[in-house]
């Protein structure tokens, strides 16, 4: 994605503050009534909303506040706000970290943004299931971490996110039948690593399959 012109940037980005207002309404409302539902639909709306202005590139845009994180806590937190939106779906979250993870370098802000919109898609694109399970994972290769989000979605395919990210903006439903997500917080999720990880790929853990990137290590922790 190239650099966008200032003066659509900041059309976009006036136009996507001005949708907060009512959304933030929404919320706070639907939180006053005690109605969980809408109130957990706002606040994912409002993070689509902000993913979407954070990942635009432009001249003006803020340099990647880049420090040793831990990744595993990055999981967990996204896991946890997500939480409240599975259990209204019934569908259930895990997370699986595994053996003892090194930081990683990244914004911890951005890299949290990502992996929420991210579990939120995914959640959206749960077909029909009696339990179904959304699995956040990460493990160490030689060179780098992945880390991902996991479902039990048999039509996320290669394929089929190649075929989406092409009809982005053309066509209502991108994502697989079933799905009642047309897939744009996926890609509003992968604008958001820009210089700190690689793309989303389609990746598979243990019987699911899901989104994961990689991300170095540390190197200033190594020398530690």
């Amino acid at each position: 994605m190239g650099v966008w012109d200032d003066d659509r940037y900041r059309l976009l980005a006036g136009l996507a503050e001005e949708l907060k207002l009512p959304l933030l309404q929404i919320a706070r409302i639907s939180e006053l009534e005690n109605n969980q539902a809408i109130t957990h639909t706002a606040e994912m709306a409002l993070k689509l909303i902000d993913g979407y202005v954070l990942g635009i590139p432009t001249t003006e845009q803020t340099a990647l506040r880049l420090e040793p994180i831990a990744i595993s806590s990055v999981l967990y937190d996204a896991a946890e706000a997500l939480r409240p939106l599975a259990k209204q779906n019934g569908c259930e979250i895990r997370v699986s970290i595994g053996a003892k993870m090194p930081p990683v370098m990244g914004d911890r802000r951005l890299l949290e943004q990502a992996f929420t919109i991210l579990g939120y898609e995914l959640l959206r694109a749960i077909t029909d299931e009696s339990k179904p399970v959304v699995t956040f994972a990460m493990h160490r290769r030689k060179s780098h971490i992945t880390a991902g989000i996991f479902t039990d979605n048999p039509g996320l395919t290669t394929d089929a996110y190649r075929r989406a990210g092409a009809l982005m903006g053309l066509a209502r439903q991108t994502l697989p039948g079933g799905s009642s997500s047309n897939g744009a917080g996926i890609f509003i999720a992968d604008s958001l690593l820009a210089g700190m990880a690689s793309s989303f790929k389609i990746a598979r853990y243990n019987k699911q399959v899901g989104l994961a990137a990689s991300l170095l290590p540390s190197t200033q922790m190594q020398l530690v």
